[in-house]
């Protein structure tokens, strides 16, 4: 602590901690990121540069396409209730 190590040669500073860069999509605010939704894709209101963006609407999944729209069955006679549809286009039907 003196400057000089107990060899008597002139001891080194241990270099300052760095600075945190900002990874843009780990889901964590970093300083200048206007938002970090976790992963890089544009269109989901904050695009891959972690910019606010306004969301674009996704378009129909095939699925909803081939029911005519409605994201209902029907099976054996019996008609299920629609469920909204879950992230990623899936849709979950309750019977």
């Amino acid at each position: 602590g003196d400057g000089c190590n107990s060899f008597c040669k002139k001891e080194v500073a241990p270099p300052p901690n760095p600075t945190p860069v900002a990874v843009c999509g780990n889901g964590i605010l970093d300083a200048g990121e206007e938002c970090d939704d976790g992963n890089n894709i544009d269109g989901d209101g904050c695009d891959s540069k972690c910019k606010k963006e306004s969301p674009i609407a996704k378009p129909a999944t095939k699925q909803t396409q081939q029911n005519g729209g409605d994201n209902s069955e029907t099976k054996g006679g019996a008609s299920s209730s629609p469920v909204p549809a879950a992230a990623g286009g899936c849709s979950l039907i309750v019977r």
